[in-house]
C-alpha cells in the first residue's frame, strides 16, 4: 500500500512484519474488508482489537491506538505464532474474555435504574472480590445460578430479549441446564431431610434404650417413709 494511503499504523506495522493485508487477517482471525477498513481510517481501531495485535504481533497497544503516524515503530516481541499452543490457547481466552464482558457490560448499562440493577452492580463486586482473591482455581464452579423462570419468559416473548444477550446466550441450553440444577437440588434436599429424619430416628431410639436399660428401685426404696412411719403407729395402738 502506497505511504500517501495510509492512515493508520497498522498498515506500517504489518509492512515492518512483511505480512500481506490477507497474512495479517489470517493472523488475528478478522476479516480482509476489517484490515482494510482500518488501515484506511474507515474503521475505528477498538481497544479489544489493539490488544489483541498487540498479543499476536508484539507491538505496543498504545502505538496502535494514539496511532501517531510520524512516531516511529516500536521494538516488537516475537509473533506469538512462535508460542506453544497452551501459551497461545491462554492468551486468545483471556482475549475472547474482555470481549464478552466488554458485550455484557454494554447489555447492563442499557438496563434501566431500579433495585434490580443495583442487585446486579453488588453482585459483580461480589464475584470481582471472589475472582481476585482466589486467584487460580482449577476445579471454580458457578457460584449463583437462576432459576427457571427468566430462561422459559424470554423463550416465550423474544421480541422483549435484549438484541445483543440473545445473540451470546443459548437458551434451549440454559432452559435446560436449569432444570437439571433444579432436580440435583431438589434431590440433595430431600437426602439431607432424610438423614435428619435418620438422626432423629437414631436419636429417639438411643434415649429409649437408655430408659429400658435403668436398673429398678427395690420395692423398699420406693416406698413412702410417711406410709412406713403410719403402719408402726398402728401396731402399737393394736
Amino acid at each position: 500500500m502506497p505511504a500517501s494511503v495510509q492512515r493508520h499504523n497498522l498498515a506500517r506495522l504489518r509492512e515492518a512484519l512483511r505480512l500481506t493485508q490477507s497474512d495479517l487477517a489470517d493472523l488475528i482471525l478478522r476479516s480482509l474488508p476489517t484490515i482494510k477498513a482500518i488501515e484506511t481510517g474507515k474503521l475505528p481501531l477498538s481497544e479489544n482489537l489493539a490488544t489483541l495485535i498487540s498479543e499476536v504481533t508484539g507491538v505496543d497497544r498504545l502505538w496502535l491506538l494514539e496511532n501517531n503516524l510520524e512516531a516511529p515503530v516500536p521494538p516488537l516481541r516475537p509473533l506469538s505464532a512462535t508460542w506453544a499452543p497452551e501459551d497461545r490457547a491462554y492468551n486468545c481466552a483471556c482475549n475472547l474474555m474482555v470481549d464478552l464482558f466488554s458485550r455484557l457490560f454494554a447489555v447492563c448499562r442499557r438496563l434501566q435504574e431500579g433495585d434490580g440493577r443495583k442487585g446486579l452492580a453488588t453482585h459483580i463486586k461480589d464475584e470481582l472480590q471472589v475472582f481476585e482473591e482466589t486467584g487460580y482455581e482449577p476445579d471454580a464452579i458457578q457460584r449463583v445460578r437462576a432459576t427457571v423462570e427468566p430462561f422459559e419468559f424470554f423463550e416465550m416473548h423474544p421480541e422483549l430479549f435484549d438484541y445483543d444477550l440473545g445473540r451470546l446466550i443459548n437458551l434451549d441450553f440454559l432452559i435446560k441446564d436449569a432444570y437439571q440444577a433444579q432436580m440435583l437440588g431438589q434431590r440433595a434436599f430431600r437426602k439431607a431431610a432424610e438423614n435428619v429424619k435418620k438422626k432423629k430416628r437414631q436419636s429417639n431410639s438411643v434415649s429409649t434404650d437408655a430408659v429400658s436399660s435403668t436398673p429398678a428401685k427395690p420395692v423398699s426404696e420406693t416406698r413412702s417413709p410417711r406410709r412406713r412411719k403410719g403402719s408402726r403407729l398402728s401396731r402399737k395402738s393394736s
